[in-house]
C-alpha cells in the first residue's frame, strides 16, 4: 500500500513539472509578441529618420501618417506571423467565419457596459494614485489635421486597431494557449494586450476589454465579434476626443454623461440576456482545464517565463515614463 502512494505521489509530482515545463515553453513563445512588436515600430522608425536625412519631402503631415500606418500594421502582423508559426502544431486558433448572430445584439449591448467597467475601473486606480501625489498620463493621440492624414489616422485607430490587434492577441496568443484552458487562454493574452499599451491610464481599461474580447473569442469560436467590438469602442474613443476638440468642455461633459448612462442600460441588459441564455443552457462552456495544475497556478507559472519578465520590465518601464510624482 505505501510503495502505491509513493507511485502515485511521484506520478502526479512528474506530471505536475511536464505541465510546468509546456507551459513555461509556451509563455516564452506568446510572451515574444509585444517584444516583437516594439522592435518592429523601432526598426521602421529609424529606418524612416534615415530617409528623412536624405528626402526632405517625406516629413509632411501626410508622409509622417502614411509611415505610422504602415509601422503599426507590421508591428502586428510580423509578431503575429512569429508566435504563429512557434506554436501552430500545439494551438487552437480561433476562425474568421461569422458567427451566430442571434448573439450579436445582445453581446454587443453587454460590450457598452464592459467598456464602461473598464474605465471605472481605471479611473479608480488612478484616484488612488493621485492620493499619493501620482498622476498618470498617456501618449499625445490628438487628431492630425487634413483630410489625408485624419484618414489614414482615424483607419489605423479604429479598424486597423480592431483587426490587427485582435489578430495578435485574441487570434494568435490566446489560441496558442488555449490547450492549457479558455480561462488561461484569456487571462494571459488580456495580460499582454494590457501590457501592450505602454501606460498605466490604458493598462487597466485595455485589460478588463481583453478579458471581455477574449470570452467572446472562446464563446463564438470567431474572432469576428471581438474585432468588431474593438473598433467601435476605438470609433467612440476617436469621436468624443473630436467632440472635446471642438465643441469645448461643457458640450463634452453633456455627451459623455448621456453615454455613461445608455452603456449602464445597454449593459445591463446585455448582462440580463446572458445569465438568461446561460440558466437555459444556451451558452456553451468554456473549456475547462485538463492539466494538474489549476488556473490561478498556471497563472503564476508565467512569471516565471524569463521572457515574460523582459516584456514586463521593458514595458513597465515605458509606463513609468507617463507617471508624474508631486506637481
Amino acid at each position: 500500500m505505501e510503495q502505491f502512494h509513493s507511485n502515485e505521489y511521484f506520478s502526479i509530482r512528474e506530471m505536475r513539472r511536464k505541465e510546468e515545463k509546456e507551459l513555461g515553453a509556451a509563455y516564452n513563445k506568446v510572451s515574444l509578441a509585444p517584444i516583437i512588436m516594439m522592435a518592429v515600430s523601432y526598426i521602421i522608425s529609424f529606418v524612416y529618420y534615415i530617409l528623412t536625412l536624405f528626402i526632405p519631402n517625406i516629413t509632411s503631415d501626410t508622409a509622417i501618417e502614411i509611415v505610422n500606418f504602415i509601422a503599426y500594421i507590421l508591428a502586428l502582423l510580423i509578431p503575429a506571423g512569429v508566435v504563429f508559426l512557434l506554436c501552430r502544431k500545439n494551438g487552437d486558433f480561433p476562425t474568421a467565419a461569422p458567427p451566430k448572430t442571434s448573439i450579436f445584439f445582445p453581446t454587443l449591448a453587454l460590450s457598452f457596459g464592459v467598456s464602461y467597467l473598464g474605465n471605472y475601473v481605471s479611473n479608480y486606480i488612478a484616484a488612488i494614485a493621485s492620493y499619493f501625489g501620482i498622476t498618470f498620463t498617456q501618449p499625445d493621440f490628438t487628431a492630425p489635421e487634413g483630410g489625408i492624414s485624419f484618414f489614414l489616422y482615424f483607419i489605423q485607430i479604429t479598424i486597423g486597431a480592431g483587426l490587427f490587434e485582435e489578430l495578435l492577441y485574441r487570434g494568435v496568443v490566446l489560441g496558442a494557449l488555449r490547450r492549457h484552458g479558455d480561462k488561461l487562454a484569456i487571462l494571459v493574452s488580456a495580460f499582454l494586450f494590457a501590457l501592450m499599451h505602454g501606460n498605466f491610464v490604458q493598462m487597466p481599461f485595455a485589460f478588463v476589454l481583453g478579458i471581455f474580447y477574449g470570452y467572446m473569442v472562446c464563446r463564438t469560436g470567431s474572432i469576428i465579434y471581438s474585432v468588431i467590438f474593438h473598433a467601435l469602442n476605438n470609433t467612440i474613443s476617436v469621436l468624443m476626443t473630436l467632440c472635446l476638440e471642438l465643441f469645448g468642455e461643457d458640450i463634452y461633459y453633456n455627451i459623455s454623461v448621456c453615454f455613461v448612462v445608455l452603456s449602464l442600460v445597454l449593459g445591463a441588459i446585455g448582462l440580463t440576456s446572458e445569465i438568461i441564455k446561460a440558466k437555459r443552457g444556451a451558452v456553451p462552456p468554456l473549456k475547462k482545464d485538463t492539466g494538474i495544475l489549476t488556473t490561478a497556478e498556471k497563472f503564476g507559472r508565467l512569471f516565471r517565463s524569463p521572457v515574460a519578465w523582459v516584456t514586463i520590465i521593458i514595458f513597465g518601464v515605458m509606463a513609468l515614463g507617463y507617471i508624474e510624482i508631486g506637481g
